[in-house]
């Protein structure tokens, strides 16, 4: 039920599925896992997207490496994640917020 609502929420803040690299499925998906394996500890909704982030690390460079191999700038495919993850981290603080 989580990782739906995860899901949903995190899609829907993104760009449409069709236009999304499947490295960027695999960071999002990283980072629900990740929030959704978390959610139901102690840990504050800040600390679980902290370290969301840190954990699917690899993910996000694949992403942007995949933005560059596609002929993205190097500088706007990194401004491009930074505002994604921006957006991803707060997503998931208030979807950690409303699951507990």
């Amino acid at each position: 039920m989580l990782f739906v609502l995860a899901t949903s929420i995190l899609i829907a803040s993104a760009e449409p599925q069709s236009a999304a690299p499947p490295e960027k499925d695999a960071w999002i998906g990283c980072l629900t896992d990740y929030a959704q394996a978390e959610s139901a500890g102690t840990k504050t909704p800040v600390t679980i997207t902290i370290e969301a982030l840190a954990a699917c690390r690899p993910e996000r460079a694949a992403y942007w490496q995949s933005l560059v191999k596609r002929g993205v700038d190097r500088q706007v495919a990194g401004d491009t994640i930074a505002g994604e993850e921006r957006e991803a981290a707060r997503t998931l603080i208030t979807f950690i917020a409303h699951a507990r």
